[in-house]
C-alpha cells in the first residue's frame, strides 16, 4: 500500500530489516539513505 502511494510522486519507500546494532556499522546504513548529485558551474560566462 505505501509502495502504491509513493510511485504516484516518485518517494522511495524502504522497509525495515533486521539489522545487528551490536556490529561495525561501515557505510552500508548511511549510503541507503544517501544520492550523489552533480552541479555543474559555468566558468567563463
Amino acid at each position: 500500500q505505501c509502495e502504491q502511494a509513493a510511485a504516484t510522486n516518485l518517494k522511495r519507500v524502504l522497509r525495515p530489516a533486521e539489522n545487528d546494532w551490536t556490529a561495525h556499522p561501515g557505510t552500508v546504513r548511511m549510503t541507503t539513505f544517501l544520492e550523489t548529485k552533480t552541479v555543474w558551474h559555468p566558468v567563463g560566462v
